[in-house]
């Protein structure tokens, strides 16, 4: 063999050594000398060692899969069973960056996902991901392990129903960001993030939820979930349901901030229990329950319901809501669970209708010494219609005010 064939062995030997060695992520340069690749093999990590169907056996395979270029509409449990170590950020970029247009299966894709592992990535930002075209997101991310996971603006205009698609069922992703998520074609989220046991909080800002109709076990039993940020539109709801087996926050005993917002607006109801309110798993704040209650139709004025109906509010057991503010609720035709001593009188009545009317031996007095009865009712009927000359108070101390008498029994009574 001639010294010029020798040379060009051992050429291509290198250039074949040193391609194998990217492949498996180690970058080396060209001046560097062939005695010197030896090192960059012992650089070179082993993968994940899982025997799963759908894992790679050597995540480091990134590069010859060539992840940074891949298009193809299958990204079926294509992070599945890997993990990636904190020091290896040039494969988080890698994931982070990966051409998903025209995809269509995202099922799995990144299931089981840092699972157990102490000393992998804890964030991962998918917001540029083109999910557009997808159809399949079942358990997407179960199982996922991420302190922190952002995938805001994601385009979920191909699917009408989430339902059984689980994306975040049982995952241990402690907050979710998913603003401007595009939803508005989704008419079920049930199961969409139960059981998600590491959950703590959900960013659904500027996320429509105005087309969905069933929410059921949307992110029940999750214990440490205390915040679903944004407003979600319930004006589709075919029923928020009462038991806890069902209901969108069943088992959610942390939660302190959820806003539902025109709740049942755009359905018609019935006298059934489907459409109960059930929070008595929660810590729901006071500042969010007034705003629900004020979101809440009136049963009878605007859905046809009748007093007799029994579509029952249940309040968190933590609440301390005064008992106008809980009132509001009892006007509109709801009856209320778990109010709080200061308001329980207000749980089983509508507000009163109270009227003034000057008497002798009356038990009020006005400014100018004259004496005055107030008369309390539940409804009144006057030839001039429905409570009209009666007035609508909380109660006769508030009625009082208002007229500007003060209580003052008359002589003959006292002793």
């Amino acid at each position: 063999m001639s010294i010029a064939n020798e040379i060009k062995r051992i050429k291509d030997a290198k250039a074949a050594i040193k391609q194998s060695i990217e492949n498996k992520g180690i970058p080396v340069s060209e001046d560097v000398k062939l005695d010197k690749y030896a090192e960059y093999i012992d650089n070179i990590e082993v993968g994940s060692g899982s025997d799963s169907e759908y894992a790679w056996p050597d995540f480091y395979e990134l590069r010859t899969r060539q992840l940074s270029s891949y298009k193809g509409s299958n990204m079926y449990a294509l992070f599945a069973n890997v993990y990636v170590k904190e020091a290896e950020i040039r494969y988080k970029d890698l994931i982070e960056n990966i051409n998903t247009t025209g995809t269509i299966n995202f099922s799995n894709m990144f299931y089981f996902f840092n699972s157990d592992q102490s000393d992998c990535i804890k964030s991962l930002d998918l917001t540029g991901y083109d999910v557009s075209k997808g159809t399949d997101f079942v358990n997407m991310f179960s199982y996922c392990q991420l302190d922190t996971l952002n995938i805001s603006g994601w385009d979920f205009s191909n699917m009408s129903n989430l339902a059984n698609q689980m994306i975040f069922y049982n995952c241990k992703i402690k907050d979710i960001y998913m603003t401007n998520c595009n939803l508005t074609k989704v008419t079920d989220v049930y199961n969409f993030a139960s059981r998600s046991s590491e959950l703590v909080s959900i960013d659904m800002t500027g996320c429509d939820t105005s087309n969905v109709t069933r929410f059921n076990n949307m992110v029940s039993t999750c214990p440490k979930l205390t915040t679903i940020i944004g407003e979600l539109d319930a004006s589709k709801a075919n029923g928020l349901y009462s038991s806890s087996s069902a209901h969108p926050f069943g088992g959610c005993t942390s939660l302190e901030t959820v806003y539902l917002k025109n709740i049942y607006k755009n359905v018609t109801l019935t006298n059934a229990s489907k459409w109960c309110i059930n929070l008595g798993d929660t810590k729901v704040k006071n500042e969010c329950l007034v705003y629900m209650i004020n979101e809440l139709p009136d049963l009878i004025n605007d859905k046809g319901l009748t007093a007799t109906d029994k579509i029952v509010l249940t309040l968190p057991p933590t609440n301390t809501l005064a008992a106008e503010q809980v009132q509001v609720a009892i006007d509109k035709g709801w009856q209320v669970a778990n109010v709080v001593s200061t308001a329980s009188t207000y749980s089983l009545r509508r507000r009163m209708v109270y009227k003034a009317v000057e008497c002798e031996m009356g038990c009020y007095i006005a400014s100018d010494g004259s004496r005055y009865e107030i008369f309390e009712a539940i409804n009144v009927m006057t030839p001039q219609g429905e409570n009209v000359g009666w007035d609508v108070f909380s109660n006769i101390e508030e009625a009082a005010e208002y007229y500007g008498l003060t209580y003052d029994e008359p002589e003959k009574d006292r002793d």
